[in-house]
């Protein structure tokens, strides 16, 4: 542009006052404030349902519980009434609403109605003990409205929700009480719950409904399948143990060819880092730690792995560069890997 700009000026086609702009604008460029304006925005939205809480409990006395009730329900009814009325119509593809201010206002009538039911819980006990119910509610409200108007964010909420709602189904009333979750109900319905989004998601992509929330159902199960897969491994012994230890290779060889398919770092990554934790376990609790040659052997063993992932880190994209492309040189188009 500034080569352009100087021919121009050259040629006598703009005079220097035009060329001097054009050059001033070129070694100035205009910084981007996206991200940290979208950030401030979401703070403002928690700090604004975080205020709300704190002035009601301080004066729940003066206030009565009723209307306090009311004031929420009007409040998250308002915003709700908004998002329907401006909101873009339904489609299986990717929405994007002409407010700037849409998706705040939608995020804080779900933190609204999450505080509504919360406190007629709390305040009423409406639900009892079922605790699952409580907690599927407010998942359906959310999965059908992140669907609705396309929001990433509500879909995390709504996942969110559907975990507790599975694990509070799952697990016996005496020990959420306890709040003992070390047992082998919980691990093994996060691991149905893991291969459970990761399916619908994948169904869902192929139907194209909402395709790009296909990352956002695969990011959570990944974790929640790895995570339940090494408490698993950390509460079993003998034989189970490697059982355990073979399902994370399986999920790590997963989690490659998906990095691989998508051109991820991240998810590669992420099969590095469990995969390490889940051998380290192995190695650590399996050798007789009596023997000091044995000892000698754990040092090497984590300097060798630590130097093994420092490498890995400072030359990963010439090492993704050879998965990925095998046969290439380095692909410096892919910087995001």
């Amino acid at each position: 542009m500034q080569n352009t700009a100087k021919s121009l000026f050259e040629e006598g086609i703009l005079d220097e006052g035009t060329y001097n702009k054009i050059s001033g604008s070129e070694s100035n460029p205009l910084f981007s404030l996206f991200w940290e304006l979208r950030t401030l925005l979401y703070l403002g939205v928690l700090l604004i349902t975080s205020g709300f809480g704190i002035v009601v409990y301080q004066n729940i006395d003066t206030i009565g519980h009723q209307a306090i009730l009311a004031l929420i329900a009007v409040l998250c009814g308002c915003c709700f009434f908004y998002c329907f009325k401006q909101g873009e119509p339904y489609k299986n593809g990717k929405v994007k609403n002409a407010s700037t201010f849409f998706d705040y206002i939608l995020l804080t009538g779900c933190l609204l109605f999450l505080t509504f039911e919360g406190y007629i819980q709390f305040q009423y006990q409406v639900f009892g003990l079922r605790y699952g119910l409580a907690a599927i509610i407010p998942t359906v409200v959310f999965f059908f409205v992140s669907y609705r108007f396309d929001n990433i964010s509500i879909l995390s909420m709504a996942i969110t929700g559907l975990a507790a709602w599975a694990g509070i189904t799952i697990t016996p009333l005496h020990l959420i009480e306890s709040n003992d979750f070390t047992g082998h109900s919980v691990i093994y319905t996060a691991e149905v719950l893991g291969i459970a989004l990761s399916t619908a998601g994948w169904v869902l992509m192929q139907k194209g409904i909402k395709s790009h929330f296909f990352y956002t159902y695969v990011n959570f199960a990944t974790h929640l399948l790895f995570v339940s897969t090494l408490a698993g491994l950390f509460l079993s012994e003998g034989g189970e143990k490697f059982l355990w230890f073979a399902w994370i290779l399986a999920l790590a060889a997963a989690c490659v060819v998906f990095a691989k398919q998508e051109k991820s770092f991240y998810f590669l990554l992420i099969a590095l880092i469990y995969t390490y934790t889940g051998l380290t376990h192995v190695f650590m609790t399996s050798i007789d730690w009596d023997n000091e040659a044995v000892v000698w052997l754990g040092m090497w063993y984590f300097m060798a792995s630590c130097a093994g992932i420092i490498y890995f880190l400072v030359n990963h994209k010439k090492i993704v560069s050879k998965l990925f492309n095998p046969g290439s040189g380095p692909d410096t188009s892919n910087d995001h890997l």
